[in-house]
């Protein structure tokens, strides 16, 4: 591995505390790209921004500059109860949006007043006078309150049109409101938002909160933002967003998989990974012989988010993929599953006859997903590598063999050494060598028990 990072220029990696699964598997197909390739496409630093592995920093030795602002809609999430009150908004900072130097008091005071009476258990009448107040009144505080006076306004009706407690009138009236504040230029002010770098982390909390809660009435232009955005941070927020709207932008997706240029087929399919909902599996098998390989390569890594024994078969069937630089990467993704069903198709890779050794790079990836996998089930094909014969003396058979024995270390089941003990192990070599590794850990764990 040292000598890998050597090879393409990496002197230090930071791995920040939000390091996800699929920014590591991510990280791994970058590394394990040929250094000249990875260097012609720009480094590993610039590959890993382009895909949105922002948890990982290549050459840096500080933390400072790091910004890990919005990486996970369950991050996000859980930081909703942190969210700043809205109801009294300022002019945001460091932003240069058109606000008055001087917001109206009066204005300000009779919304904020109004905000909190919202708040309050209201008769259907009395909602419906304080939402024509707030409608009269809002254009001219949006104009002067810029970005927090949207969020708190929309804040406030997107909780009445969602509280189940209020009646169904009130909710279907406080929809309205929303529709007719919501005006094309609304829309725009408020999507372009996700891509302002000034913004304060209770603001981009709540304005997630807003979009999301906008669902489809917003999606469109979400969605055209992404398409147009190049910045892969920025593109990384308007995907997470659109993944929080989970089922209800599902027609919107499956128009752009059937319909869309390969960007937009791609960005769906990114979408729908980062919902991880399994209903978006019967979208994403559309997509499985899409011509364009970073449709493909997308697809692996949303069912490597959504998971579960239903993303086996497609990923088995991305493994055998024409392109060989994606065969690898769905590869580890079915050993990140972390579901003993993907054994039995591993194990079939694993045994494939490979007469010239043609083969070996992609099937120690096999042995990696099995040691993933993590399961008992894992043990038995491992095993026959690891007893295999070379009368031959092939050198891409003991490699094989070496990196199973190690596998079977990793596994830590101690009842092995009796068989490990008895393989047939020339004096040196790598066999000899990962007999020794997995004896060693294997015996340690048997002392641990």
């Amino acid at each position: 591995l040292a000598l890998r990072l050597v090879e393409r220029q990496v002197r230090q990696l930071l791995f920040l505390p939000q390091l996800s699964q699929e920014e590591l598997l991510i990280f791994i197909e970058e590394i394990s790209r040929p250094a000249a390739e990875l260097l012609a496409a720009g480094g590993l630093s610039q590959r890993l921004a382009e895909r949105g592995a922002n948890s990982i920093r290549v050459n840096q030795t500080s933390l400072v500059e790091t910004d890990s602002n919005w990486t996970e809609p369950s991050k996000e999430a859980t930081a909703e109860a942190d969210a700043p009150e809205l109801a009294a908004p300022q002019p945001a900072e460091g932003t240069d949006r058109p606000q008055s130097k001087k917001a109206d008091s009066l204005l300000l005071e009779t919304m904020r007043d109004l905000l909190e009476l919202f708040k309050e258990s209201l008769e259907d009448s009395e909602q419906q006078q304080l939402l024509d107040q707030l409608k009269r009144i809002a254009p001219d505080f949006f104009t002067q309150t810029g970005l927090p006076g949207h969020l708190a306004v929309f804040l406030q009706l997107l909780g009445h049109q969602q509280d189940q407690q209020r009646s169904h009138r009130q909710r279907a009236a406080a929809a309205k409101s929303i529709d007719q504040l919501l005006s094309a230029d609304r829309k725009l002010f408020l999507t372009a938002a996700v891509a302002d770098k000034q913004l304060k982390e209770s603001q981009r909390r709540a304005l997630a909160r807003v979009l999301a809660g906008l669902g489809e009435k917003i999606a469109p232009q979400l969605s055209k933002n992404l398409s147009a955005e190049e910045d892969s941070l920025t593109r990384r927020r308007y995907i997470c967003i659109l993944a929080r709207m989970g089922k209800r932008i599902f027609p919107q997706l499956e128009k752009s998989l059937q319909n869309g240029a390969w960007q937009q087929v791609r960005d769906a399919v990114e979408i729908l990974g980062e919902t991880r909902l399994k209903k978006a599996l019967p979208l994403l098998t559309t997509v499985r012989a899409h011509p364009e390989p970073k449709v493909r390569r997308a697809l692996i890594q949303a069912l490597h988010r959504i998971g579960g024994n239903e993303a086996i078969p497609l990923l088995v069937e991305l493994s055998r993929d024409p392109a060989a630089d994606l065969q690898q990467p769905a590869i580890i993704a079915l050993g990140s599953l972390s579901d003993p069903q993907a054994v039995d198709p591993l194990a079939v890779m694993l045994a494939e006859a490979d007469p010239f050794g043609k083969k070996i790079a992609l099937k120690k990836t096999v042995i990696q997903a099995l040691v993933s996998l993590g399961c008992s089930q894992a043990i038995v094909p491992l095993l026959k590598i690891a007893q295999r014969k070379n009368l031959l003396q092939r050198r891409s058979v003991e490699e094989l063999r070496a990196e199973a024995i190690l596998a079977l270390g990793q596994l830590g089941n101690f009842h092995l050494l009796p068989i490990l003990k008895r393989l047939p192990s020339p004096t040196q070599g790598p066999v000899s060598k990962a007999l020794k590794q997995a004896t060693s850990q294997l015996e340690k764990q048997a002392q641990a028990a």
